[in-house]
């Protein structure tokens, strides 16, 4: 229970403040805390930290998962998406996928039909989204099918993965290097 300290807000059922001494303490269900929250009337507060799950929150927003439930969610309409921005339990981010596999996961569509299905990286070099560069893999289901393209801006602002752009370098699945080619048709084919 609250001893002493001023300007704390705590709801809930059976719930306590994490300090019985503290001023500005926000706890909500024992799920969301806050500290340093300390601004009055229409003030934005800029020191104010977020904790959801955790007591003592380090940043702006901190977040500490101990369950196997993803620690962060962004939908479209659709809940649940099952091609969402998530970070997992295990702090794996996946763009695309509820799944994500490795650090950064990044995933387009359901390959199943043989489609060329792809994912894409862009790389721009101002905020608008002109001149970009980008990564593209492609998966067909077949080694010699799959791969990945390196294509560079050619100049023209506003590119896309598909106009804009100069295929220069493709890795495919049978291990065949292409530059100036996506089909490459043996070990290193150069057009």
């Amino acid at each position: 229970a609250l001893t002493t300290g001023s300007n704390n807000i705590v709801l809930g059922y059976d719930v306590d403040a994490p300090s019985a001494t503290a001023s500005n303490q926000l706890v909500i269900g024992n799920i969301l805390f806050g500290s340093n929250v300390n601004s009055t009337g229409t003030t934005v507060d800029t020191d104010a930290l977020i904790g959801i799950g955790t007591s003592t929150p380090w940043g702006r927003l901190s977040i500490t998962n101990t369950s196997s439930a993803p620690s962060f969610v962004v939908e479209d309409d659709t809940s649940p998406d099952s091609t969402p921005f998530i970070i997992d339990a295990s702090g794996n981010v996946g763009i695309g996928t509820t799944t994500p596999l490795a650090k950064l996961n990044i995933a387009n569509g359901d390959d199943s039909t043989g489609s060329n299905a792809y994912a894409q990286l862009g790389f721009s070099y101002n905020s608008g989204g002109g001149y970009t560069d980008f990564i593209k893999t492609f998966h067909s289901g077949a080694a010699a099918s799959s791969k990945m393209i390196f294509s560079i801006n050619n100049g023209t602002q506003h590119s896309t993965p598909t106009s804009g752009v100069v295929d220069t370098l493709t890795l495919t699945g049978a291990g065949n290097v292409g530059i100036g080619t996506t089909t490459p048709g043996s070990r290193l084919s150069v057009s």
